[in-house]
């Protein structure tokens, strides 16, 4: 696993399991999540026993604190917990309607993987939150399958995100994620396959082996909720789009999206636009909040402010 760049002196003092552990509690204070003992363990490959010998120092020099079974580097860590507690609640009315949404964008033509990312992902939401889908579709066909559930989307629900985020699409020929730092590692980490055509998701997790770099694999996905589809309609839709009517709809989607979005965030730079507007072929990105690098800015912060105490 990658750890932040420190100076020397502190790194000296603190053993690499230390610096790890340092790494991840920082990274979820940022979303004022503390950690548990047993996903501090599978983040980062610790035996129970291995975690409390090298998180009991870092206790005592109060560069973590420990609430129940929760950790936290931030020192108001039973509040934090509490609220914890009280998104898992928030989550359960989520987890109940997951099924519905994503059977539903499961019978939409050309899908062939659905996960969940975001809070729901880590077993919490917050009041008013979003379930928010990362979505695998066949090659050549992501415009015209992103279009068609955006449309369901703004006149089926009335364009509410609230159980239908879709802000991530990736064909199947781009699943190689190509920012990799530790904001995609812990999404990828996290992801939740709630459907998968033919082990669409196997191969897109074997595609983004890189985030072993920063955790310790992950071999406990819970496959609990996939949902199966065997749609006629969807069938004969993926025949009728799958020739050159298809082609020209892809390509027609696709320009038509772009150009909205160059004009609606023509004020980006060309590095921005690329990183938070990705919109290649084959990758729909729109993160146009650019969390990723504020994520990032922070959780260097938090660690250095970590290591000085």
């Amino acid at each position: 696993m990658q750890t932040s760049a420190l100076k020397s002196e502190t790194v000296g003092v603190l053993s690499t399991p230390q610096l790890k552990i340092i790494d991840v509690m920082a990274y979820f204070d940022i979303f004022n999540h503390p950690i548990t003992q047993q996903e501090c363990c599978r983040l980062l490959g610790m035996s129970s026993l291995e975690f409390m010998d090298e998180i009991t120092p870092l206790i005592s020099r109060k560069m973590c604190f420990r609430y129940g079974e929760y950790f936290s580097p931030s020192a108001n860590i039973q509040t934090l917990a509490l609220s914890r507690q009280q998104k898992e609640i928030i989550s359960l009315t989520y987890f109940n309607k997951l099924k519905k949404y994503t059977r539903i964008i499961s019978r939409f033509p050309f899908v062939r993987g659905i996960a969940v990312s975001g809070s729901l992902s880590k077993g919490t939401m917050q009041e008013g939150g979003d379930i928010d889908f990362f979505i695998l579709t066949a090659p050549g066909r992501l415009w015209l399958c992103r279009s068609l559930l955006i449309m369901y989307k703004k006149i089926m629900l009335f364009n509410s995100h609230k159980y239908f985020c879709l802000n991530y699409f990736v064909d199947e020929n781009n699943m190689n994620i190509i920012d990799k730092n530790i904001f995609t590692a812990t999404e990828i980490f996290y992801l939740m396959p709630v459907y998968s055509e033919k082990k669409t998701l196997d191969r897109f997790f074997i595609s983004n082996q890189w985030i072993n770099q920063y955790y310790c694999e992950n071999t406990s996905r819970n496959e609990d909720f996939f949902v199966t589809t065997n749609s006629r309609l969807k069938k004969i839709a993926e025949k009728l789009a799958g020739g050159r009517m298809g082609n020209l709809a892809e390509k027609w989607f696709h320009s038509v999206t772009l150009k909205k979005w160059l004009r609606s965030f023509g004020h980006f730079s060309a590095e921005k636009f690329e990183l938070t507007m990705r919109s290649t072929t084959g990758v729909s990105k729109h993160h146009p909040r650019d969390f990723q690098s504020k994520v990032l800015k922070m959780h260097q912060e938090k660690v250095n402010a970590i290591v000085s105490r």
